[in-house]
């Protein structure tokens, strides 16, 4: 499993959208089971199901795969899946048969977690100190920068924002997207 996958499903619930976390690397989608994904189990056959899929090969950015079979006529932004595959993006919306629509998001909330660390030295934007493996740091989820966040380093939370990006900082912030907010 891809330890830094935080994307969701935003699905309607009683017209309230309601965030369902994509933590693991591959969810069955079913419109009649509720939730309306679960993750797939190990072994489990593929054939016939409709499959969404993370993937980051050489540990860049993840990208998410919708793998369907032609005869579950589903679609991506109104959009058949004709090859039965398609590499999906920020706020695509996901149409299955005999069900609401649901949107992949690939938005991250701010946490603070343990920096893991890299094989080159990096720095904290704010401060300019190295980042040191282990220790507590917020990765942004605009920029993908790291800062420190620890009761001696308060570099994420210094400002209103990333020091790279006009991402927001508080840590009890919600998501920016969701399907009822429309970009003007």
């Amino acid at each position: 499993m891809l330890s830094k996958i935080m994307a969701h499903l935003f699905i309607d619930c009683s017209k309230n959208w309601v965030a369902l976390l994509l933590s693991g690397d591959a969810f069955v989608l079913a419109p009649d089971q509720d939730p309306i994904a679960r993750p797939l189990v190990s072994g489990e056959p593929l054939t016939g199901r409709i499959v969404l899929r993370c993937t980051s090969g050489d540990g860049s950015k993840e990208k998410w795969l919708l793998f369907a079979p032609p005869q579950a006529g589903v679609r991506v932004n109104s959009q058949p899946l004709v090859t039965g595959v398609r590499v999906l993006s920020d706020r695509d919306e996901i149409l299955l048969r005999r069900a609401d629509p649901v949107f992949l998001s690939l938005e991250r909330l701010a946490r603070i977690e343990s920096y893991p660390g890299k094989d080159l030295a990096a720095f904290c934007p704010r401060c300019r100190r190295p980042l040191i493996a282990g220790s507590p740091a917020v990765q942004c989820s605009g920029c993908q920068l790291w800062h420190h966040q620890s009761d001696e380093l308060l570099c994420w939370t210094y400002g209103e924002t990333c020091a790279m990006c006009a991402q927001p900082t508080a840590l009890d912030n919600g998501f920016r997207w969701s399907p009822e907010v429309t970009d003007l």
